[in-house]
């Protein structure tokens, strides 16, 4: 009664102890809830995927769609629905071919690539033919011996590009805020007053004496992660951020600044997630467009050393 298409990162994920997600785990789970309605079925299923995930960001890209048909079979209309759904996704049949075909003409960028092979590939934009492209190198190098040195020039040019989309990045924009507290105390005015003149680190400690008086809300987790991120304590400030979340899953602050700290991490992967979620949610925020944009582009010129994606 329920078509669900779904990536097969759902079925890989795996949480801070360890425990992996499986295809069985799934199929319990639609065989128990696969009688509701589509919108509580997803409801139920992202709160069951939190749960599991205990709070980390998704590593991988989990999409699940689910299909149902709500009209009369004399209302309802072809299966033309199901047909653009299917075209934003490749088959396995399909992925097989464009890895092999990528292995036969690794000198191909992925837009020539697409046009070589012709449909279905030739419908995808760039960067949905790098998404499939970076996760054949993925996998190949999470299965294989990593080489215990690498050379001093690739560290340095990896160091160098690092650098390049920080000093591109739009922080300042989350960072240099100016904020007010409703019903200030003594404490917090000298906390902020800190804040305002750039010393993070006196304002921090005034902060967490007078936190327990402050509401808990997106805008003050975000705000402490920025405290915390302007002393470059990133995994504090990511806590605070992933604490945003769970308040407001939409909080585009908080997943432009989880940008950001993958960024410092140098895991790609990571920043291109974040940023491609804040766009779809965000308003007025095409700076970061622009940067997604940059970034994808400089990770695909460099898509003949693998090493740039690890």
């Amino acid at each position: 009664d329920m078509v669900l298409l779904f990536s097969e990162g759902l079925v890989r994920l795996k949480n801070a102890r360890g425990e992996k997600n499986s295809l069985t785990w799934f199929i319990n789970f639609v065989k128990t809830y696969g009688n509701m309605q589509p919108s509580p079925f997803l409801a139920r299923l992202k709160s069951a995927i939190e749960k599991f995930m205990q709070g980390e960001p998704f590593q991988q890209d989990v999409t699940v769609i689910a299909i149902k048909n709500m009209q009369s079979p004399a209302v309802a209309s072809s299966d033309q629905n199901a047909r653009e759904i299917e075209t934003r996704f490749l088959s396995i049949e399909e992925e097989i071919r464009l890895l092999r075909a990528t292995k036969k003409h690794p000198e191909l960028q992925p837009q020539d690539l697409a046009h070589a092979l012709g449909e279905p590939f030739a419908r995808f934009d760039p960067e949905r033919i790098q998404y499939y492209l970076g996760r054949r190198d993925r996998t190949r190098k999470n299965g294989s011996i990593k080489a215990p040195n690498r050379s001093k020039s690739t560290q340095a040019l990896k160091r160098h590009f690092q650098r390049e989309m920080l000093e591109k990045f739009p922080i300042r924009q989350l960072l240099y805020r100016k904020y007010e507290f409703k019903g200030n105390t003594e404490a917090i005015q000298k906390a902020l007053a800190h804040y305002q003149n750039g010393r993070f680190q006196e304002s921090l400690i005034e902060f967490t004496k007078a936190r327990r008086v402050i509401a808990d809300s997106d805008a003050v987790y975000c705000f402490f992660g920025n405290l915390y991120l302007l002393l470059n304590m990133t995994i504090k400030a990511r806590q605070e951020y992933l604490k945003a979340l769970k308040i407001n899953p939409r909080c585009v602050h908080a997943y432009l600044s989880l940008a950001y700290i993958a960024l410092l991490h140098q895991d790609y992967e990571a920043t291109i997630g974040y940023l491609t979620t804040a766009i779809r949610l965000g308003e007025d925020i095409q700076q970061y467009e622009r940067f997604l944009h940059q970034l994808v582009s400089a990770l695909e010129k460099q898509n003949g050393h693998p090493e740039w994606l690890s």
